[in-house]
């Protein structure tokens, strides 16, 4: 007795293949996401890591939105965080392509913040009876641009903060150089606190930083 056999008809070979092609062309997909890694601060640079994609992937690119209003600012893999983006979202989306097709996919948002810059002192201390000076630099310099950066300094009372009169070009640290230099007369005798606090003029920085110092004055 002779056993039935089965035949594949052509159509449904091309069919089986064209499974087999369907699979084989799906596009690639993400492992895991994307992700932004460096500090968000103003002047600062954030690298769009690609995430971890399935094999094949071969090509990867870019683009950076503002992720309140999906405003595109940039397609590089790196982006310089700029001062009017201070306080809004930003993420970054990456193109995994191969030879089947693409795929896109986000990742989380980082809040642009502002920079901190800082104020290095060189000299607090008394230089006549009831006298003081304190000096030193700005820094960074861009954050004096405008020129109405300022220098603002207290004497710490028991009221509170007592702040010291100056003429206007003590108050306003060198644009070139960021240095300064303060002076003081008629200050009480005694271990006198000071807080002096820098107010920047560029947008984009913290809007004002303090240092503190004790001076002795006899």
């Amino acid at each position: 007795m002779r056993r039935p056999t089965t035949l594949l008809t052509s159509a449904a070979v091309i069919g089986a293949c064209g499974v087999c092609a369907a699979q084989a062309a799906a596009a690639p997909t993400a492992a895991t996401l994307p992700s932004i890694s460096g500090s968000s601060a103003y002047g600062s640079t954030l690298t769009c890591n690609n995430g971890t994609w399935s094999a094949g992937a071969g090509s990867f690119t870019y683009a950076w939105q503002l992720s309140d209003g999906g405003v595109q600012i940039g397609t590089a893999q790196t982006l310089r965080v700029r001062a009017i983006w201070v306080g809004l979202g930003i993420q970054c989306t990456v193109t995994a392509t191969d030879t089947s097709g693409s795929a896109t996919v986000a990742s989380a948002s980082v809040t642009a913040t502002p920079q901190r810059p800082s104020i290095r002192i060189t000299a607090a201390r008394q230089i006549a009876s009831g006298k003081i000076v304190i000096q030193g630099t700005i820094s960074p310099l861009a954050s004096l641009k405008g020129g109405a950066a300022s220098l603002i300094l207290y004497r710490q009372t028991k009221a509170g903060p007592q702040q010291l009169s100056f003429n206007g070009s003590q108050t306003r640290p060198n644009q070139r150089t960021g240095r300064f230099r303060m002076t003081a007369t008629g200050e009480p005798t005694g271990r006198n606190k000071y807080i002096l606090q820098y107010v920047p003029s560029a947008s984009g920085y913290s809007p004002q930083i303090t240092v503190r110092r004790t001076i002795t004055v006899r």
